[in-house]
């Protein structure tokens, strides 16, 4: 049987091989970390510790736990924020125009928007914000933690894919222990921006919308915020896509 180690030791191994097969770029980014880390010219800001039967992040420098209690109890609370309500937690992928003649002094209306057109309205006319979705597509995890969480979300919610956005390379590199990213990307379609600037961030965030009109109307999303700290670079991050597309974002923290 193994031990608590051997298995944190196998998740990271699994997914390190996993990252170097389907995402090159994190790989070398890990690698990059590791070679800095040896070197000296990275200090590590974190510690990953076992604490009676869960993991925590310790913070070096302020000895203050990311989780503050159990993380398995914490994963649990997130996972209870997840639901098919078309009203909290979600993104839109595109604004819906409600007459033709709204869009006639837009700069970028064209032949494909007009083709798009009845599409919008007849999925105007056959659904209200009170509605319950019978599927989730596409969902987008803002700020990871250990990602605990993740696995126990999607036997819940069973999306067809999944962005996972973290600023921290470290901290990421920690969830590689504790989160079998490998298994999850048997059935699914995973994409991750990991410590990207905000040019490639929008690449990436381009290439998971590409897809079909409905798949890409709501996209759900769920903001990791333990600490203050965490919530600030979190909430930056996710305010940053309806900037940046121009479309709605409603009740993502909540």
């Amino acid at each position: 049987m193994q031990t608590i180690e051997e298995k944190a030791i196998h998740t990271y191994t699994k997914n390190l091989e996993y990252f170097s097969s389907k995402h090159p770029n994190i790989a070398q980014k890990l690698a990059l970390l590791d070679v800095l880390t040896e070197s000296g010219e990275y200090t590590n800001k974190y510690d990953l510790e076992y604490l009676k039967d869960y993991f925590d992040v310790k913070e070096l420098q302020s000895s203050k736990y990311l989780y503050g209690s159990n993380s398995l109890e914490v994963s649990k609370k997130l996972n209870k924020k997840v639901n098919l309500k078309k009203d909290s937690n979600l993104f839109e992928g595109f604004p819906l125009y409600y007459q033709y003649e709204k869009f006639t002094s837009l700069i970028d209306k064209s032949e494909a928007l007009s083709g798009i057109y009845p599409l919008m309205t007849y999925y105007i006319d056959h659904t209200s914000k009170d509605d319950e979705m019978k599927m989730i597509e596409k969902f987008i995890f803002i700020g990871l933690g250990l990602g605990i969480h993740c696995i126990a979300i999607d036997k819940k919610i069973a999306a067809k894919e999944y962005l996972f956005i973290e600023d921290d390379l470290e901290l990421f590199k920690l969830s590689l222990f504790c989160t079998p990213y490998y298994e999850l990307a048997v059935s699914k379609r995973l994409s991750f921006s990991i410590a990207e600037n905000d040019t490639h961030f929008i690449n990436t965030f381009n290439t998971f919308l590409q897809d079909s009109f409905f798949s890409k109307q709501i996209l759900k999303i769920l903001v990791f915020s333990i600490t203050l700290r965490y919530k600030d670079k979190a909430y930056s991050k996710c305010l940053s896509i309806p900037r940046l597309y121009n479309v709605p974002l409603q009740d993502s923290t909540k």
